[in-house]
């Protein structure tokens, strides 16, 4: 039994002042360290769990099929098939495609190794190298199906579902039905690194992801040209060095369900044929870094039109300006017809390149529309538009904006001066002319 001087000793320790406020901080530390250890758990778990394997196309044999484990180096095709195959990879997989003896063209078709019932594919991201010695193109040639790209991170850049690295081209083709769905819910990002294209001419869907990103530091494109109107849903960027060419197939539209695209500074969208876009599609163009100007090439083609009394017809939604930025309408006769813009922020110069229209008053071969009124634009968005007869040479004027919606040059004083003064040495020049003949 303890004495009561030992149990008033005990009850003095523990009353002691800050004994209860240590044993509570030491306890909190605890706790703190343990859920420390737990989130660092789950971190390297995941990482561990999406770390993507790299299988490589056969660069000895004549390889013809996707869905054949010995057209591969690593004995296993790249990717999850619906098939769920002993010798599936992974629906994180990078495909990697270098130097072949085979002719290039690869059957992708869905199936029980490559034949019979179409089916579909999931994988990472297919990365054509800089050592490839020969154009790269994968279709559904013996059955229909679907490609899914997760993305994976290629180059350094994450979620990436396509790249291009040499000068050879790589393209997905329709042949009997193939579609690609975006399987990322952050970005899919298409890349080209070298002189070589990518071509998509298979139709683009929406999956887990809707958006689609465009880059790279080549020099090469990315071309839409597929047979049907792609339907994917989310926003187009065409990031610095990027260039994304619109050109699906008669009847067909490349960009017909994005929600917006926007051009970086350095960016360029091209169009490869008319009526790309959607008619509601918001552009924004310019940004606030990256080298360059954003460009919108027409092409020779036209992006919305005009009516019967000659008021313009959206073909594109409304137009932000965010840096300097260039609309080259190219050669031939093209109507790009913004929807109604004037709600619109404007910061920078838009030049207009190789305009070949009537100044003045409109209507020639070359038209430039916002909205179909006169109240289209704002004053201080006309005082930011200069044309030009050349790619920045061969000034036009300031813009002007007619009841039609239409944006034309107007000569610059200087030049409508220079106008006037010849109009006046040539009449002074044949009035002398008639008075001389008059005297003989």
């Amino acid at each position: 039994m303890q004495s009561k001087g030992s149990l008033e000793s005990l009850s003095g320790a523990a009353e002691r002042p800050g004994t209860r406020a240590r044993m509570g901080a030491g306890f909190r530390h605890a706790i703190m360290q343990a859920r420390l250890l737990c989130v660092m758990a789950v971190l390297i778990f995941a990482t561990c769990q999406t770390q993507a394997a790299v299988y490589t196309w056969s660069t000895t044999s004549a390889p013809t099929s996707w869905l054949s484990a010995a057209d591969w180096n690593s004995g296993t095709w790249a990717g999850l098939t619906d098939r769920n195959k002993s010798t599936d990879g992974a629906a994180t997989d990078i495909a990697n495609f270098s130097s072949t003896a085979g002719t290039g063209i690869i059957d992708i078709s869905m199936a029980n190794n490559g034949s019979g019932a179409g089916g579909g594919l999931t994988l990472g991201a297919i990365d054509l190298l800089s050592s490839a010695n020969k154009d790269i193109t994968i279709a559904a040639i013996s059955a229909a199906g679907t490609l899914t790209l997760t993305g994976g991170t290629v180059n350094a850049t994450a979620n990436t579902i396509l790249a291009n690295e040499g000068t050879k081209n790589l393209t997905i083709s329709n042949a009997i039905s193939l579609a690609v769905i975006l399987g990322n819910t952050t970005d899919n990002v298409i890349q080209v690194n070298g002189t070589g294209n990518i071509t998509i001419n298979t139709v683009i869907q929406t999956g887990s992801g809707s958006k689609l990103t465009i880059g790279g530091a080549g020099s090469g494109s990315v071309v839409l040209s597929g047979l049907l109107s792609n339907t994917y849903t989310g926003a187009t960027t065409i990031k610095t060095g990027g260039t994304l060419k619109a050109a699906g197939a008669a009847g067909s539209q490349a960009l017909g369900a994005t929600s917006g695209l926007v051009v970086n500074n350095g960016g360029t969208l091209l169009l490869g044929a008319s009526n790309q876009i959607n008619n509601s599609a918001a552009v924004t163009l310019g940004s606030v870094s990256g080298s360059g100007v954003a460009t919108f090439k027409t092409g020779g083609f036209s992006e919305g039109s005009f009516d019967g009394t000659g008021n313009g017809v959206a073909g594109v939604g409304a137009l932000t300006l965010s840096a300097n930025s260039v609309v080259d309408m190219g050669s031939g006769s093209s109507v790009l017809a913004f929807a109604d813009s004037h709600l619109s922020s404007w910061t920078g110069t838009l030049s207009v390149y190789n305009w070949s229209g009537n100044p003045g008053y409109g209507g020639g071969s070359d038209r430039l529309f916002f909205g179909n009124t006169s109240t289209g634009l704002t004053s201080s968005q006309l005082g930011e538009i200069v044309f030009y007869s050349g790619a920045g040479s061969g000034l036009l004027g300031s813009a002007r904006m007619l009841g039609t919606g239409e944006v034309v040059p107007v000569p610059e004083p200087t030049t409508i001066l220079a106008g006037i003064g010849m109009a006046g040495f040539v009449g002074w020049r044949e009035r002398r002319r008639f008075a001389s003949l008059f005297r003989r």
